[in-house]
């Protein structure tokens, strides 16, 4: 064939896939999502096929993305390609979703999940988690039985981030816009700007290192304190990560601080008598981390190195996050929680304690000053979650018990006087 017939046959090709609109070429995310078919498929029709359902992908906060929901379609359109596997529309899922209130953030919980299969009649639901790097989203799969919320099987991969990639990434998703699992507030209603990009600082880059994902999520400033909160993902097989007490905040002012106290998930350690702690991560399951530094000093307005001295299997994880925005938590004043408690019936004794706490006068019981020192060093070592969780335990334990079980053994209480 001479180079005149070959031009010939090229055209004639062109012309044929403009025509008909076949592709002349997959895109790199189409590959992706057909080597997700081919993993999750042959646990889907194990022994049977089974009723499945496409979630609308989350990141690692929970938010939707129209890229999250562009995949999700993509791949629960693929799937419906697969012999014997009945796929449910996505629009009947959320639909469902919507009915019943919830998001696809918040199918975490066996209850949960156990309930959408029965009203939904699906057998297994597919959830994914994105998390975009410098030059690839990376995704990972559970597909999760609704009968016992069981994992049945996982997967994950890269997709490359091309332009058109990175603009549905950054793309939020409209309040009541119908979605296959979600009802998301990415907008703060007709035509306003996406929340991210009004009311969040820019957070840093999330970190990946021995395939472990460090998402770091916010760190507040409350008095004294900072506390820093991450997701941990554990790409790997099950393994312990640990945390020791190397791990340094620098704030913008070169000030240096080691850490009081390092959670994971329900387990917490003080760092002040203990060398690290230690927790087994799950594959592919996100895990809080929260960091509480004390003594910071009131000239910090931000921070610019939070390097964490992490290790797994004898080797060192280099995590170091670069100039973070310092979140401002306002702190209650003591006279409004005293207020609080004497509007909810709490014994006037108490009350009044927590009144004179800020004039620093002496508390008249020993009993009511190691309440008015709980919650004080409840307000100045945690963040709002903490304290508020804190406070309600201690209304709970305080607010039903009489006066008289409070003081000394054989001192009777001070007389009641009627309110002004």
């Amino acid at each position: 064939m001479n180079r005149l017939a070959a031009r010939r046959v090229t055209c004639a090709l062109l012309m044929f896939a403009a025509t008909f609109g076949v592709p002349l070429r997959a895109e790199a995310y189409e590959k992706e999502v057909q080597s997700w078919v081919k993993s999750l498929s042959p646990k889907l029709c194990t022994p049977t096929c089974r009723r499945v359902a496409v979630v609308d992908f989350n990141d690692l906060q929970g938010n939707v993305t129209e890229l999250g929901r562009f995949l999700a379609e993509e791949l629960s359109v693929s799937l419906g390609s697969v012999p014997g596997l009945t796929v449910v529309e996505r629009a009947r899922l959320g639909q469902i979703l919507r009915e019943q209130r919830l998001e696809s953030s918040s199918l975490v919980s066996p209850e949960t999940i156990q309930q959408v299969g029965r009203i939904s009649g699906v057998e297994a639901l597919i959830l994914g988690t994105i998390t975009p790097f410098s030059d690839t989203i990376r995704v990972s799969l559970k597909v999760l039985d609704t009968r016992t919320a069981g994992l049945i099987v996982a997967a994950g991969g890269e997709v490359p981030k091309t332009g058109g990639i990175a603009d549905l990434l950054q793309k939020g998703i409209n309040d009541g816009q119908e979605s296959g699992g979600t009802i998301t507030t990415a907008h703060g209603g007709s035509g306003a700007p996406p929340v991210a990009a009004v009311l969040r600082p820019t957070k840093p880059t999330p970190i990946e290192a021995k395939k472990f994902i460090f998402d770091l999520q916010s760190c507040e400033l409350s008095g004294q304190t900072i506390n820093c909160l991450l997701l941990v993902m554990n790409l790997g097989p099950d393994r312990a990560i640990a945390i020791s007490k190397e791990t340094r905040l620098v704030d913008d002012q070169g000030n240096e601080y080691p850490p009081a106290e390092v959670a994971i998930a329900n387990e917490n350690m003080n760092l002040y008598n203990n060398w690290h702690i230690k927790k087994l991560l799950i594959n592919r399951l996100p895990t809080k981390v929260r960091l509480t530094f004390n003594g910071v000093l009131p000239e910090a307005t931000g921070i610019a190195s939070l390097k964490l001295a992490c290790s797994t299997d004898d080797d060192r994880l280099p995590v170091d996050f670069r100039n973070v925005s310092l979140e401002h938590q306002a702190v209650p004043e003591i006279s409004v929680i005293a207020g609080a408690l004497a509007a909810g019936g709490a014994p006037a004794g108490i009350a009044g304690e927590l009144g004179n706490a800020q004039g620093n006068a002496a508390p008249t019981t020993s009993q009511p000053q190691g309440v008015v020192q709980e919650i004080t060093n409840q307000i100045n070592s945690t963040g709002r979650e903490l304290v508020r969780r804190g406070m309600r335990k201690l209304l709970n334990k305080v607010l039903p018990v009489p006066l008289g079980d409070l003081l000394p053994s054989g001192q009777q209480p001070p007389p009641q006087t009627p309110p002004q």
